[in-house]
């Protein structure tokens, strides 16, 4: 019983618990073979990078403003444009006050 309403047919009205995991692969599969998707992903991972770029010039953590720059993009990068730096007026010193060579 259980068995037959677990592998039951996509198109059958009950199709059952794998039914939703062969459209959820289905829309994967067609989102990777669509011919914009590699270009989404790419302009989104360069996005990230100049991101993380200048949130490590202006002393702030990389990791997480390159994360949130892939997520939410063009926004998170106008958004660490307009955040002062957390370095301090001097050249070559970082926050805790330790010169950089």
């Amino acid at each position: 019983m259980i068995h037959g309403a677990l592998l039951a047919a996509p198109d059958q009205p009950q199709a059952g618990v794998l039914s939703g995991l062969y459209w959820t692969g289905r829309l994967i599969y067609e989102f990777v073979h669509h011919p914009l998707a590699l270009l989404v992903i790419s302009l989104m991972l360069a996005v990230a990078y100049g991101c993380a770029a200048i949130a490590t010039k202006k002393g702030r953590n990389a990791r997480v403003w390159g994360i949130l720059g892939f997520l939410f993009s063009v926004v998170t990068l106008i958004v660490l444009l307009v955040l002062p730096s957390k370095r301090s007026p001097e050249q070559g010193a970082d926050p805790g006050g330790a010169k950089v060579e």
